[in-house]
């Protein structure tokens, strides 16, 4: 009787301990959703602080903003306004690019469209952004899929050159890399 006494009350601590794992994983759940929500904010808020330093340069240097959002054509590359202007757009490409790989790689925010929204502006309106993209696809390699499924960039096909070495080359353009 004390062995089948003993034997009922080791079950009910096994059910309770169960009952407790269960209860502890419960929130364990609800834990990682909220700390996976923050770190998803984080890396949003991060790509917008970039892109305000950005636009805190226009506003410095408001003669290049129209660039970048009235498809107005860029200077020679050799003025000094040029070599802003492209340093500008490098970093605009990197910006884009942080801001869509954050999109793709955090689950809770991938339902914002902002950032694609945004991509799909510049790369309508900003002639100087579009041939750095050309030029040098493999920087923004994200920023240049995107545009890819959304039809505003040709496909990069890698063909062997005259030498025999491989490039990557973007139909309808003569650019290779």
């Amino acid at each position: 009787m004390a062995a089948a006494t003993a034997e009922i009350v080791a079950s009910v601590g096994v059910i309770a301990s169960l009952g407790f794992l269960a209860f502890q994983t419960r929130h364990l759940v609800k834990q990682t959703r909220i700390s996976n929500g923050i770190s998803a904010l984080s890396a949003m808020y991060n790509g917008i602080e970039r892109l305000h330093a950005l636009q805190t340069m226009l506003i410095e240097s408001p003669h290049l903003r129209p660039y970048f959002y009235s498809n107005e054509q860029p200077p020679d590359d050799r003025t000094e306004e040029g070599i802003q202007l492209l340093l500008v757009a490098e970093m605009l490409g990197d910006i884009l690019d942080y801001g869509l790989m954050t999109v793709d790689f955090m689950p809770p925010v991938q339902e914002y469209e902002g950032w694609r929204n945004y991509a799909n502006f510049l790369y309508d309106h900003s002639p100087i952004l579009r041939r750095i993209a050309f030029e040098h696809p493999e920087w923004w390699v994200r920023l240049i899929r995107h545009w890819q499924e959304t039809g505003r960039f040709g496909q990069i096909v890698d063909k062997q050159n005259a030498g025999g070495e491989e490039e990557s080359v973007i139909p309808g353009s003569s650019l290779a890399t």
